[in-house]
């Protein structure tokens, strides 16, 4: 028997799966609203994160861009200050610069200026000389003189006088012509490939302590109560270009350069004082240059006032010695020891008890002590000097060669003679007076 439905029943039958059917839909649709109600949350939450962030991050970059702004502020402060300073400095320096080049009546305001700051005063062949550097030695040159005891000789030395400003004058001049000589010798040196390595220069100094015969500390003291020098300072002004020349006038030799005529006539006058002539007549017969004018007397010197030739052969001699030929740079020299003198270099002393050692050997460079005092020794001498017309004339060809160029309102280079003189005329009559009226002068 065939199952059938009646209409009635299938129209339930479809109703109830309409139902569920619809049911499902529901659910689902249900299930929908609820998945996309969770992501907007998630996307809505999200966005939320980023604004916060995006705020965070404006906030910090605000405060970053204030900050830069505060540094930059701050800079340009700064830069202004600088300015301002690095004008009052430069207007300083202008007028500074103005008053040495142009109003050397100015100098006294400037002064201190010039010892500080390194103004260009000459020029050898584009090598500067600057204030400076002459400041400091002509201080050197001054401390000298003034620790110095003339006193037995009833001399002094004042600077503060108006004709000891000029006198202190000249020796600045005579500073600055040593220094754009040394400049053209180094120059020579480099030129004939002539070098000074610094452990030739500390064994050259070694050996001048060690023929001084004093200590290594007391000689120190010495340069330091006289000069303001270390021995450092010694070495590299004094030691250094010494050898420099010395090396020079060895390369001139090499050359086999032509000495006979000035050697012939000095081997003649030391022939005629064998022979028992009068030292000052000899002098007169043979003698050139200064020393030919005052009958070969020179005055007084310590042991580096001499040139190194001279002052390692003569030093050592007794009063009224007279050398053999010496050979040196300048020539061919025969020289008499007319005196000897020990001058106190720290205080004021009695130095009768010193002349009495007059006629007593004493050391080369002769520091010496007595009663915790220091002593320099000096030598007054006379010399006959005939020149080799050979180095000389050599070196002052060479020197020739140089464009020395000098910015100071008070000096000049003289091309013709080859060194520095004053541009104002007056004083260089000056000068001349100076050291004819000022024979044995110590500070001239």
């Amino acid at each position: 028997m065939t199952n059938t439905k009646s209409p009635k029943q299938e129209k339930i039958s479809q109703s109830s799966e309409n139902k569920l059917k619809e049911e499902e839909k529901r659910k689902n649709d249900s299930k929908k609203e609820q998945f996309f109600s969770e992501e907007q949350k998630k996307k809505k939450e999200k966005k939320k994160t980023m604004i916060s962030s995006s705020t965070i991050s404006t906030k910090k970059s605000t405060l970053k861009n204030k900050e830069i702004q505060s540094q930059k502020s701050f800079f340009v402060k700064k830069r202004k200050i600088l300015c301002w300073i690095g004008s009052i400095l430069f207007l300083f320096i202008g007028l500074a610069t103005v008053s040495l080049y142009l109003f050397p009546s100015l100098n006294r305001i400037s002064k201190p200026a010039f010892s500080l700051l390194p103004f260009p005063v000459a020029m050898v062949n584009g090598k500067i000389i600057n204030s400076r550097e002459v400041s400091n030695d002509l201080e050197a040159v001054k401390n000298f003189y003034l620790n110095q005891d003339f006193s037995s000789l009833n001399m002094r030395v004042d600077f503060s006088t108006p004709e000891g400003k000029d006198r202190l004058k000249i020796r600045e001049k005579e500073i600055l012509d040593k220094m754009i000589e040394d400049k053209i010798i180094y120059s020579l040196c480099v030129k004939y490939g002539i070098k000074i390595s610094s452990k030739e220069a500390q064994e050259e100094l070694e050996k001048k302590i060690t023929e001084s015969g004093a200590e290594k500390k007391s000689l120190e003291l010495n340069l330091k109560i006289l000069y303001g020098w270390s021995l450092e300072d010694f070495k590299n002004k004094v030691i250094v270009n010494q050898l420099r020349l010395k090396k020079l006038f060895e390369y001139y030799q090499e050359k086999g350069k032509s000495k006979e005529k000035g050697f012939q006539k000095i081997l003649q006058a030391q022939k005629e004082l064998e022979e028992g002539k009068i030292f000052s007549e000899v002098v007169k017969k043979y003698s050139e240059g200064e020393s030919a004018s005052k009958e070969g007397e020179l005055g007084w010197f310590s042991y580096e006032m001499l040139i190194p030739q001279v002052a390692e052969k003569v030093f050592n001699l007794e009063k009224g010695k007279i050398s053999n030929v010496i050979e040196s740079p300048l020539g061919y020299h025969i020289v008499k020891v007319d005196d000897i003198r020990f001058v106190d270099s720290k205080e004021k002393e009695n130095n009768e008890n010193q002349k009495e050692q007059g006629n007593l050997s004493a050391e080369n460079f002769s520091e010496k002590q007595n009663d915790n005092v220091q002593t320099i020794k000096e030598i007054k001498i006379s010399q006959i000097f005939v020149g080799s017309g050979g180095f000389m004339e050599w070196f002052e060809k060479e020197k020739a060669q140089f464009k020395v160029l000098i910015f100071s309102r008070e000096f000049l280079w003289d091309n013709k003679k080859g060194k520095v003189i004053f541009r104002d005329e007056k004083m260089n009559k000056k000068e001349k007076e100076l050291r004819l009226k000022g024979e044995g002068d110590p500070s001239l």
